[in-house]
């Protein structure tokens, strides 16, 4: 006999962290304590208390528990969960793979896949199975990211304080890569730099390389003429004493913060280098931004293309 809407779970059906109707009709649940509205239904044929605030996080678990293993989070969602810096928004579907030839998952909410994986191409992230960095780079430019999408993801999986990846296995695995996006994937690739802090530097950097400039170097410890610490560069000139550094809204709210900025600036300023502050607005109208640059940079003996 199954148990009435008002009924406590079998101590095996967890609502706190979701359950599938399957399990819990085998388990002795009946159908109306399913349909209770202490439950809620974020996903088809799960079930999770209608008190959690459910996270893009929370719906993968729930989908991976629905479907027969083995499968795994991939692309645009694997690159979230290794926080590759790629926009994200709640309502964006879930990326889901599994080896073929079997039939790539498709329902509402989910973005199925087919791949043929390489030993080694899948890892475990907080119990929840995901394709490995550099095999979501990989699939990542196969699903058509743009190649200022991949430089970014790129950046990060090769950053030199917390890599994800060696350069070398990015670099032998997208020379020997023969699926869609391989050209975008080549493309990107001497774009990397291991340097870069952030999404938004990246694009500068980029931009600045579109426009012909000369390359910067990325977090350059800048000196005085005596010798003293000036600051880290986020984008530096050297040869041309010309800085950029990209700023987060921290830096606008904390007062702390502010401080040091103009401490540092008026150091910059101080040993003869020209600086540059550039913020989320400067993004937006960034040729505006970077015409300064180049003003600057031209002052100081470039003669780059115009």
């Amino acid at each position: 006999m199954g148990m009435t809407s008002h009924a406590e779970l079998p101590v095996e059906i967890d609502p706190g962290v979701g359950f599938s109707v399957r399990a819990a009709r085998g388990a002795g649940v009946g159908r109306g304590r399913l349909q209770n509205a202490s439950l809620a239904a974020p996903v088809y044929g799960m079930r999770i208390d209608a008190a959690t605030q459910v996270t893009r996080i929370d719906r993968c678990r729930l989908l991976l528990g629905r479907l027969e293993p083995p499968v795994y989070l991939s692309h645009r969602t694997a690159a979230e969960i290794w926080r590759l810096q790629l926009p994200v928004a709640l309502d964006d579907p879930i990326h889901l793979s599994v080896l073929a030839p079997r039939r790539a998952p498709h329902a509402a909410g989910i973005r199925g896949h087919q791949l043929r994986l390489r030993p080694g191409d899948v890892a475990t992230v907080d119990g929840l199975p995901v394709t490995t960095p550099v095999r979501t780079w990989l699939d990542l430019g196969a699903d058509g990211a743009s190649v200022e999408e991949l430089v970014i993801a790129g950046d990060r999986i090769v950053h030199r304080r917390s890599p994800l990846a060696g350069l070398g296995d990015l670099v032998r695995r997208t020379n020997g890569w023969r699926g869609r996006g391989g050209a975008r994937l080549r493309a990107a690739l001497p774009l990397l730099d291991p340097g870069s802090d952030s999404s938004p530097e990246t694009r500068v950097r980029l931009a600045m390389a579109a426009r012909g400039f000369p390359q910067p170097v990325t977090q350059h410890r800048v000196l005085d003429g005596a010798g003293g610490f000036v600051a880290v560069s986020d984008l530096a000139f050297p040869a041309f004493l010309v800085a950029c550094e990209y700023e987060g809204d921290h830096h606008r709210s904390d007062p702390r913060q502010w401080s040091s900025d103009l401490a540092r600036f008026n150091r910059y300023t101080a040993a003869g280098w020209a600086a540059f502050r550039l913020s989320a607005t400067d993004l937006a109208a960034l040729g505006e931004a970077l015409d300064l640059v180049e003003h600057a940079l031209r002052a100081r003996g470039w003669h780059g293309p115009r």
